[in-house]
């Protein structure tokens, strides 16, 4: 039950930093546009290490992408 939370909890912190990536991107700011994209990538590494093994915590990975996205949105 740990990992479903951890998986969850990773992609929905990983959907919002996607969005805030694109902000700085679209802001011309490329050194913070570059530690969201490292930070994407490691853990991005992290949770398909976990779901490839496991391929149920697909569930809560797709769940804390949607939320995430979701709440990047809408704290704009």
């Amino acid at each position: 039950m740990i990992w479903w939370l951890l998986i969850f909890t990773i992609d929905l912190i990983v959907s919002f930093a996607w969005a805030k990536a694109i902000k700085a991107i679209s802001d011309n700011k490329p050194l913070i546009a570059a530690l969201f994209a490292a930070f994407i990538t490691l853990s991005g590494a992290i949770t398909i290490i976990s779901y490839t093994t496991n391929h149920w915590l697909l569930i809560p990975a797709v769940l804390g992408s949607g939320v995430g996205t979701y709440l990047s949105v809408r704290c704009k």
